[in-house]
């Protein structure tokens, strides 16, 4: 499944981290046909997210242990159907921010 991080101390007036998590984890899931698992914040030991000052989401599109997930990360359409959706997801963040 998808899980989607974000920094909780950060934000701007018009698009926070955590409604940008959102829309990229169901854009993703929407894109991929994979079930979303939820946002969560990241702690102190993800630097990147944590010193980021814009916003900002880590998604993990699943995870190679997990026998559907390998599977689906070794498909060629998966990747190319969660790169869409992240894109999508960008695009669809900046409409928020207008």
């Amino acid at each position: 499944g998808i899980e989607t991080y974000y920094n909780g101390t950060f934000f701007i007036r018009d698009l926070s981290n955590v409604r940008f998590a959102d829309i990229v984890e169901r854009s993703c899931s929407d894109n991929t046909g994979n079930t979303a698992l939820g946002i969560y914040e990241c702690d102190e030991s993800d630097a990147f997210i944590q010193n980021s000052v814009v916003p900002s989401a880590k998604i993990s599109l699943g995870y190679l242990t997990g026998n559907k997930d390998a599977d689906k990360l070794a498909s060629g359409s998966y990747r190319q159907k969660a790169a869409e959706g992240i894109y999508q997801a960008i695009l669809d963040g900046y409409k928020e921010m207008e």
